[in-house]
């Protein structure tokens, strides 16, 4: 197929998707946003009462709460219309989640995902295509299957958007194993840009791009990434500054601009995660910021499990070091940056689904790994693998300084993504191009594994949903509409809303016990009586002149009347 064809199959493909985005987006669909941990529990009684096309509950902002105090994780569970929060859900995760859908809600659900998945297809086969890539249908069906786009898809939101152009421009930077040429620079900037601006880190995004160019020595074309870049990025400023927030569909940021965030810092104590979870991999050190970046054994680890496999592909192997050698770095770097999203580890060890989905490409390369013959020669791995390695280790350390590292850990992890499709998608090139068929016989091992990794998820959010107590909430609310949510799980309070609880607060992991009296020094607690729900009772951080009454210490949980005596 010519270029021209191709490039025209391109953007017919992107014109209905553009047409999809504009139907979801509409009211009589289902409205594609975000939805995140607690939600969906809340999520499925809501769809058990209303239906797939209109599963969303508003409920006002706290009147007594002006400054934000008691929503310290509103802005990430909702979109914000007037005073009021508006849930909603992808049909995917409403699909797989809910327990009590009617088989029309769930055809209807799967209808927009096969219709996203077929509009998918075309659009990835043109740009294989365009790429230069020798089996452009095997890529777009690994794309579909064996990556995380299908399931972010269905929650049209900036996080596609962003993948898909980390993805398009990592290719056109990286795909030809002959180098990068100066059109692909051009598209790789001009795309990474878009990414960028849309997820708002841009630096990053910049720099996942630019860093290991800088390795070439070719300071032209570095130029002239660093050109495109800042034009790109300029532009978007420009244009963040001329249109008004309405426009700017893709930016959730802006949509949750008027929720304050003072209590971002002031009530969300201590919530500065490395990016491996404190309770799970670090030493549980984190009065200071050296400890959240340097006393994290996990980054040293691997950075010294680094050195012994370029040990032992230098020595070891020897004549093959070109070979096996230079795939042993490229699977390690796949697991080095699988670990690196399991950021997302919850309490009770169970990794976050969005992680499962996201390390699926790793499980494709290990099965081929024995029947791949070579590998490109070992200066294109030094250039590429070995300079981004470097710039994970640096973003790790990176994260685990920053404010929210929780959240800025999958963040990351995206941006690097790119990278981690692409190359597992070379080493299915050396396969196919040796052995007819092994390209689609490849895709089966990740389908299943998706497969597996939905069917898990499905699992394990049946026996939460099952296990959480919602009647009880309900009850008291009506008991008690004015009573103040107080838990220390983090997913607990979509639910609290979706029983009729409208304040509500959080005390993350390590809160201090000093840092609790402190907060409920500022509440009238004669008004406002505490609900605590939480795994243990409520310790000495209570006044004491509160008396507490157990309700139930049913599933695993603690729920406690506070008031005063």
């Amino acid at each position: 197929m010519s270029g021209k064809a191709d490039w025209t199959t391109w953007l017919i493909a992107f014109a209905v998707f553009l047409v999809f985005l504009f139907l979801a987006s509409g009211r009589k669909t289902p409205t594609f946003w975000s939805a995140d941990n607690g939600v969906k529990w809340w999520q499925a009684e809501t769809i058990k009462e209303k239906g797939v096309s209109n599963a969303f509950l508003d409920y006002p902002l706290a009147e007594i709460d002006p400054e934000g105090k008691f929503q310290p994780l509103g802005w990430k569970f909702g979109r914000l219309e007037g005073d009021r929060i508006r849930f909603t859900y992808p049909p995917f995760y409403a699909s797989l989640l809910s327990l009590n859908l009617s088989k029309d809600d769930v055809r209807s659900g799967l209808f927009w995902t096969t219709l996203f998945a077929a509009l998918l297809i075309p659009l990835f086969v043109s740009l294989g295509r365009i790429l230069d890539l020798a089996y452009p249908r095997i890529f777009a069906l690994f794309l579909l299957f064996g990556t995380a786009l299908l399931p972010y898809a269905v929650e049209v939101n900036e996080h596609l958007i962003a993948l898909f152009f980390g993805l398009l421009g990592w290719l056109a930077l990286y795909g030809k194993q002959s180098g990068p040429s100066y059109s692909g620079i051009l598209c790789a900037g001009l795309c990474i840009g878009l990414g960028g601006w849309i997820r708002e880190e841009c630096w990053i995004w910049g720099a996942a791009c630019l860093f290991p160019l800088l390795f070439n020595r070719d300071w032209r074309r570095t130029g002239m990434l660093v050109l495109t870049l800042a034009t790109v990025f300029g532009l978007g400023w420009f244009l963040e500054g001329a249109l008004s927030p309405e426009t700017q569909i893709l930016r959730g940021i802006h949509i949750h601009q008027d929720i304050p965030q003072t209590s971002f810092g002031l009530y969300y104590f201590r919530y500065r995660w490395a990016l491996l979870n404190h309770w799970l991999f670090s030493w549980g050190h984190y009065d200071e910021v050296w400890e959240l970046s340097f006393a994290n054994p996990w980054p040293w680890v691997l950075l010294g499990g680094l050195g012994l496999v370029l040990f032992l592909s230098k020595t070891l192997l020897k004549g093959s070091s070109r070979t096996n050698g230079n795939l042993i770095l490229v699977v390690f770097l796949m697991g080095l940056i699988s670990l690196y999203h399991q950021a997302r580890i919850c309490l009770i060890g169970i990794p976050h689904i969005s992680g499962l989905f996201f390390a699926m490409p790793i499980l494709l390369v290990l099965p081929l790994l024995p029947i791949v013959p070579a590998a490109p020669r070992w200066d294109s791995i030094r250039r590429q693998i070995i300079p981004i390695m470097a710039f994970c280790l640096l973003l790790w350390v990176l994260a685990g300084s920053s404010r929210g590292g929780r959240q800025w850990g999958p963040r990351y992890f995206m941006i690097v993504w790119p990278f981690l499709v692409g190359w597992t998608w070379i080493v299915i090139e050396w396969a196919t191009r040796q052995r007819k068929g092994i390209g689609f016989i490849a895709i089966f091992p990740i389908l299943i594994s998706q497969i597996l990794t939905a069917g898990y998820a499905f699992q394990t959010v049946r026996h939460q949903q099952r296990s959480l107590p919602v009647e009880i909430l309900a009850s008291q609310h009506r008991m008690d509409p004015d009573q103040l949510f107080l838990t220390d799980l983090e997913y607990l309070p979509a639910a609290a809303v979706g029983a009729g609880h409208s304040i509500w607060a959080v005390f993350p992991n390590l809160t201090t016990d000093d840092s609790k009296r402190d907060f409920l020094d500022d509440i009238p607690l004669d008004r406002f009586p505490i609900l605590w729900f939480g795994i243990e009772e409520a310790g000495d951080w209570l006044p004491s002149n509160l008396a507490t009454k157990t309700i139930s210490n049913d599933a695993g949980f603690t729920i406690q009347v506070v008031k005063p005596e």
